[in-house]
């Protein structure tokens, strides 16, 4: 009877508590609701065109869009892009979404590319989703491209690059490299400079629109060749997409550099003169086919041929049109 005469009373109490509570809320929407109207009334409208005055300011002072896209099927014709191993293959496929917006392709699958941005790597390369296909033999694509583009970069330079990537199975890091290694295991070096010539050959009897583009250009002049790479591939670059080449040079996958001169003194000078043997033959065959010659060769190199022009410079005796030291 005690506990019933305690909590009659308590439950009275907590009723009137809630409605009055509720009647509060109900007051206080209200409330509110009529200063939003009275603000809708008078102030929105300024209010909005500030709001869009600094949406659109911040829409110009924000980063460039720079994203990357699949065409949709059957877009672009199969465009090769072809290189030995090492010599930046994947930094051009970089360069090249950048300045289009759309991804590349390739005939590989490298899931290390893939999942560093690469999305085009394992996209059908037949599917004309991509606008170029990576591939590091001409014969394999030659019967079904409709257009090719070479990329050359002087042979040593490549096979440091594409022993760093064995050795490490990385497309960033370096292998260490020491004067006594001399490529003795798995490395036939005369194999690897011939298989320049071979690429050039089979690149120069391709019965479709051609573009030769040598590393060492790309790397001093790199917007200006780009440029020339979009021009080839039917397309046109906007000042945005340059902004977005310029803001983002290097990629993903710029491979880490340790000593620079290292790999090089693991060459010995019969390596080095079969390499400059290379060279000269196939500027012969780039000039013959009307296409611009090798940058390491000429009389005035860009910058990134130094080392190499340094250590050709320092062999006696080459007769590099034999590949032979006398």
């Amino acid at each position: 009877m005690v506990r019933r005469k305690v909590i009659v009373p308590l439950g009275v109490a907590l009723l009137l508590v809630f409605v009055g509570w509720s009647k509060f809320n109900v007051n206080l929407r209200k409330e509110n609701e009529q200063t939003a109207n009275s603000l809708d009334s008078v102030t929105v409208k300024s209010f909005r065109e500030k709001i869009y005055k600094n949406r659109q300011a911040n829409q110009n002072s924000s980063t460039t869009n720079c994203s990357v896209r699949f065409a949709a099927p059957n877009t672009f014709p199969l465009i090769m892009l072809a290189s030995l191993p090492g010599s930046g293959n994947t930094w051009i496929r970089h360069l090249i979404e950048q300045a289009t917006g759309f991804y590349t392709g390739s005939k590989f699958s490298d899931r290390k590319l893939y999942e560093g941005g690469f999305l085009g790597e394992l996209e059908d390369y037949m599917a004309g989703t991509t606008l170029t296909v990576k591939a590091h033999s001409v014969t394999r694509l030659s019967s079904i491209c409709k257009a090719a583009i070479l990329i050359i970069r002087n042979p040593i330079d490549s096979t440091i690059a594409e022993r760093n990537r064995k050795l490490t199975s990385s497309h960033t890091k370096a292998a260490s490299w020491d004067t006594s290694l001399r490529f003795d295991k798995g490395w036939n070096r005369q194999v690897w400079f011939e298989r320049l010539e071979t690429i050039v050959n089979d690149f120069v009897e391709l019965q479709v629109p051609s573009l030769v583009v040598h590393y060492e250009n790309l790397k001093e002049h790199t917007l200006e060749e780009v440029r020339r790479i979009v021009k080839f591939l039917n397309m046109t670059i906007s000042k945005e997409r340059e902004i977005c080449v310029k803001h983002n040079t290097e990629g993903n996958f710029h491979r880490k550099t340790g000593d620079v001169e290292a790999p090089y003194e693991a060459f010995t000078d019969q390596m080095k003169c079969e390499a400059l043997g290379a060279m000269k033959r196939v500027l012969m065959v780039l000039v013959e086919k009307g296409h611009d010659p090798l940058p390491c060769l000429q009389g005035h190199p860009v910058s990134s041929c130094d080392l190499f022009s340094k250590a050709v410079s320092s062999i006696s005796n080459c007769t590099a049109d034999n590949s032979t030291l006398s």
